[in-house]
């Protein structure tokens, strides 16, 4: 596991031979006062052709944030890239992807295994 200078983890899983690059979110919440360290985390994913964010530590994620996601996908899209895929176990963070539409845009799963199988 690699970690970013602000001590928040970056997991890859040999990016360079098609398999996921693992981008764990590993705060609790993530609003508008630690957004803008969201988006350093998910920055590496933007380039990267398999993707998987892990926010299963993740309990929070307000519309600001949410964004952050969303400008990844774009990002992501424009590069040629398919869709990143989450795994997410809070029911909280999963009714907001589901009431926001957001599972219908990216894949979901219930553990990090399971998405890398998929």
């Amino acid at each position: 596991m690699d970690s970013n200078t602000d001590g928040k983890s970056v997991h890859t899983v040999d990016a360079k031979h098609g398999k996921p690059f693992v981008v764990r979110c590993d705060q609790e919440e993530y609003d508008m006062s630690n957004c803008d360290e969201l988006t350093k985390v998910l920055e590496p994913a933007y380039n990267a052709p398999n993707v998987i964010v892990d926010v299963t530590r993740v309990e929070y994620i307000d519309s600001t944030c949410l964004s952050k996601f969303a400008i990844m996908r774009k990002r992501r899209g424009a590069a040629g890239f398919p869709p990143a895929r989450f795994v997410i176990t809070s029911t909280a963070v999963r009714r907001l992807f589901e009431v926001t539409g957001f599972d219908k845009i990216w894949p979901v799963f219930d553990s990090l295994e399971v998405a890398l199988e998929a």
